[in-house]
């Protein structure tokens, strides 16, 4: 029997292996997309395996947070035939698809709904929008690969290697809790790409016109206006770049204009969410934030040492700052982790170095390096934000900027610019091996400064530079980076003193990094518990199935204080159960967490119990799983014939905190309705929840005199009503509810989730992309040789 063709092909391969007298042999393999795809996630498999086979899962935000967003729009699509426009089932996110961060119209998460729907699930299993954001790693990671092969001219085996960095860097893997951030940042090497094709292409600014809206779409609008800063920096430095080179006017501004084409793109294309975003933004506390709070997440220098020593702070939940601490001055740990390994970042200097004296040069990785330097010099000083300064100017001179927080996520563009250079550096290296040995001092000394660091790091030297109730190090979780940064000047003084062939510089660098990014990888916290084991336990928890049995169809509504066995896990239970179940009772609480949530959330009632009570908050499960009924909570649909009138918040707080105030008979109005009130209640008067629905729901009321029928759900300018097919406003009641006037006699009333906004963004959102895809489809036009 003949061997095949493609054992013919491995055989030659290896042949050349043994037969290599040079490392710039490894520069020769062409590796295909397809492949490159194929590696990255097989790899994403040996890392996740334990998540795939369910015996891990996602942790702490994806836990509580991500995953029932998941959830709930699988529950609203698939099981409801209807859009999320309202989540009745937690006060926290109420005007659901107002919310960029549900990410909903993002395409990734509306073929989880398709799949979990081929399932003929009745709940979304959690491994689907996990598994999801594990192809979303290996989709970064095969983007700087395509980005470093086809723009940069980078040997595929290097561009291979740096893919690693980036789509499975430590950075990426910390953020696996925050689905939100991968889909940014996985499209963030792909945007890249066509950016800089734009320049050249009307036809791809289109595209990353489309390409850029739909990262819109994929939620965390402040990541997404950090990648459109970093986008319009460099189509500027382009343009510098043109211009110093003598070019035209016209010929510099190109990229400035297909750049702008690109952005009426992206906002046609994001109108569908951006519009209603606008609306709930006008509402909720980003419509200013102070500096203090804009500063929450400054990254504190001494953080930077995670550059260096990856699990510094320790791993999830046995991590260095706590809680208690000022979130201004401190943050997350994993908020502070842009490690991308020991040789990749040693290796990324190195090519910047080399690079920089030909930065002015035609080759494609020297002439951008000075926008690489430039722009990480001021991703740091505005990540730092308020030890840097950077940051207050934009806040201060800068529209939007006073919306946003969490400045150190702007350092994650060293990340990304540091896995380019890191190919920039290796292929010099490949290329010539000689360059050792010319810069052996500089990466010598860059491996003992690893070494130093993760050496004193373990010892504990640090203590003395951090508060000592912060600070509770293990040496066993710092021994990783340690070991790899001894292997690294191991791998140095062999190769410069030529003990291993130059050929097996390259491979030996491939093992070195991988190796370095899959403990970490690996190795990173992740639950042991799944959200639907958890939901299935809660659901026959006694105090539960009281709440249900009592509460059932009367909507009145469940307060869950965290308990110590579940702790935050509480969170978002009620979108899982479909009751009305709430884990804070506190307005200010909410909107630390997130300031997009609505300002006016709760009645201003200093008293816990009397503002649950007008919420309607009727049960209570206190932290040791006691019951507590409350008969004084107001029902979900009430007449009143007595009425007060208040011009603002601060009037309703007065009354509404005056002991002598009885709320059960008397509402509390922002605006006075165009009737006279007449206190006298008639025998006959009904009202009646007659239909309910998330997005919609009916009232049956008969009264005798004029009366306010009051709805204890929370007021949001998207919530429309009809009296006997009349149109009707709805009035603010008690600062943050709902309330309809109506005449004596017998109405139907009906609330419906109609949004203008979102009405205008989808028509926008539907012409911009029919209008890219038909621009798209033109020919191009040939030039004529002459």
């Amino acid at each position: 029997m003949y061997p095949t063709n493609k054992f013919k092909k491995i055989c030659m391969i290896a042949r050349s292996l043994r037969n290599a007298k040079s490392p710039e042999w490894w520069l020769t393999i062409n590796v295909k997309i397809r492949v490159a795809a194929a590696v990255y996630f097989i790899y994403s498999i040996l890392v996740y395996w334990p998540v795939i086979l369910g015996r891990r899962f996602f942790w702490e935000d994806f836990f509580i947070k991500e995953y029932p967003i998941r959830e709930f729009s699988y529950y609203m699509l698939a099981i409801r035939h209807a859009l999320p426009f309202w989540n009745p089932y937690s006060w926290a996110w109420e005007p659901f698809l107002a919310d960029a961060q549900s990410g909903f119209w993002y395409p990734a998460s509306i073929l989880q709904i398709v799949a979990g729907h081929i399932l003929n699930k009745t709940n979304l299993p959690s491994i689907i929008p996990e598994g999801t954001t594990i192809c979303e790693m290996s989709i970064a990671a095969l983007g700087i690969f395509y980005l470093l092969r086809k723009e940069f001219r980078v040997s595929t085996a290097v561009s291979l290697l740096a893919g690693f960095t980036f789509g499975f860097g430590a950075r990426m893997v910390a953020e696996q809790n925050h689905v939100v951030f991968v889909n940014q940042l996985a499209l963030l090497p792909w945007e890249t790409l066509l950016l800089m094709r734009s320049w050249r292409s009307w036809k791809n600014a289109i595209a990353l016109g489309i390409l850029f809206g739909i990262s819109f779409l994929a939620g965390q609008q402040q990541v997404f206006l950090f990648i459109a800063l970093f986008l319009a920096f460099f189509t500027a430095w382009e343009c510098m770049r043109r211009r110093r080179i003598a070019e035209s006017w016209s010929h510099s501004l190109h990229p400035l204009l297909n750049f702008t084409l690109a952005i009426i793109v992206t906002t046609g294309i994001a109108a569908i969410q951006l519009l209603p975003l606008l609306e709930l933004t006008g509402a909720s506390g980003r419509q200013h934030l102070s500096y203090h709070d804009a500063s929450v997440g400054s990254m504190h220098p001494f953080r930077f040492i995670s550059l260096f020593v990856p699990k510094f702070f320790g791993e999830f939940p046995n991590y260095l700052i706590p809680k208690n601490v000022d979130r201004s001055n401190g943050m997350w740990y994993w908020e502070g982790i842009f490690y991308w390994g020991v040789l990749a970042e040693i290796v990324a200097v190195f090519g910047i170095i080399r690079l920089w004296n030909r930065r002015k040069s035609a080759n494609p990785r020297a002439r951008y390096i000075g926008f690489f330097v430039a722009f990480s010099i001021f991703a740091v000083a505005y990540g730092m934000g308020s030890y840097g300064g950077v940051q207050w100017l934009f806040w201060r001179f800068v529209p939007i900027f006073d919306h946003i927080r969490m400045p150190n996520r702007m350092v994650w563009f060293v990340w990304f610019l540091g896995s380019l250079a890191t190919a920039f550096g290796l292929e010099e290296l490949v290329r010539n091996a000689d360059n050792l040995h010319l810069y052996k001092r500089y990466f010598y000394w860059s491996s003992a400064v690893f070494i130093a660091l993760n050496a004193l790091a373990m010892t504990g030297v640090f203590q003395y530079f951090i508060k000592p109730h912060h600070y509770r190090q293990d040496p066993l979780v710092i021994l990783h980076s340690a070991v790899a940064s001894i292997a690294v000047l191991v791998f140095f003084l062999l190769f410069i003193n030529r003990k291993i062939a130059a050929r097996w510089l390259f491979p030996c660098a491939v093992l070195l990094i991988v190796l370095d990014l899959y403990y970490v990888d690996f190795t990173w916290h992740r639950n042991t518990l799944d959200r639907e084991t958890m939901v299935a336990k809660e659901a026959v928890s006694k105090p539960l199935l009281d709440f249900k049995r009592l509460h059932g169809t009367d909507h009145s509504k469940l307060l869950l204080l965290e308990r110590k066995d579940l702790k935050q896990m509480d969170e978002n239970l009620g979108m899982f159960l479909r009751l009305p179940i709430e884990f804070s009772n506190d307005s200010n609480g909410l909107l630390a967490d997130n300031p997009l949530r609505m300002v006016d959330l709760f009645p201003p009632v200093r008293d816990s119990i009397r503002r649950m009570e007008i919420m309607g908050v009727s049960m209570t499960i206190k932290p040791d799983g006691r019951e507590v009924n409350d008969s004084a909570a107001l029902p979900f649909v009430q007449l009143y014939h007595h009425w007060v009138f208040a011009k603002d918040r601060s009037e309703e707080s007065r009354i509404l905190n005056d002991s002598s105030f009885n709320f059960k008979k008397t509402i509390v109005l922002r605006e006075p309705p165009a009737f006279r009130m007449d206190t006298v209640k008639g025998m006959t008067d009904s009202i009646t929840l007659s239909k309910y629905s998330e997005n919609e729901l009916s009232i049956t009321v008969r009264t005798s005199t004029a009366g306010i029928v009051f709805v204890n759900d929370l007021f949001y300018p998207d919530w429309q009503a009809t009296v006997d097919g009349k149109e009707t406003k709805i009035i603010r009641a008690f600062s943050s509810l709902r309330a309809v006037p109506v005449s004596p006699g017998l109405h139907h009333i009906e609330m419906r989730y109609e949004s203008s906004s979102f009405e205008l963004g989808w028509k926008i959102s539907a012409a911009t992309l029919i209008a890219a895809i038909v621009a798209l489809s033109f020919p191009r036009r040939k030039r004529r040789i002459t």
